[in-house]
């Protein structure tokens, strides 16, 4: 039996197939997630999500490194081991500036508690 539904036509697929090729891009296209500038959170600013390229350049290798992918691949060991602490160190992928919404009140230490025990406390036999 023949299908005789719309679905199955050349005319159909190509357009079905072209709605996913253009959502495709649209989720893929890099100003969609990813920002101009990025900042870490600062005071009055929950912490958000970011990129892993913000962070560091080699975010894959740290995060493979700690997930234990390829620890025990003799086939082809990796050639930029970690470091001694047994972690891959991050490599800066430039200065990031911390964005506050608030200025921070200046903290004042008063000076420390100072007691006379003659004085100030004279039922207290030392």
């Amino acid at each position: 039996m023949a299908s005789t539904r719309n679905r199955n036509t050349p005319g159909d697929y190509r357009l079905e197939k072209g709605a996913y090729q253009k959502t495709c891009d649209y989720n893929t296209y890099e100003t969609y997630g990813v920002p101009t500038k990025s900042y870490y959170p600062g005071l009055g600013i929950a912490g958000a999500k970011m990129a892993r390229t913000e962070l560091a350049q080699n975010s894959c290798d740290i995060e493979s490194n700690l997930f234990g992918i390829g620890a025990n691949n003799l086939e082809n060991p990796t050639s930029n081991g970690p470091s001694a602490s047994g972690l891959f160190a991050p490599t800066a992928n430039g200065d990031l500036k911390t964005l506050d919404m608030a200025d921070r009140v200046p903290f004042f230490m008063p000076k420390p508690l100072e007691v006379d025990t003659k004085i100030q406390r004279p039922l207290y036999l030392s």
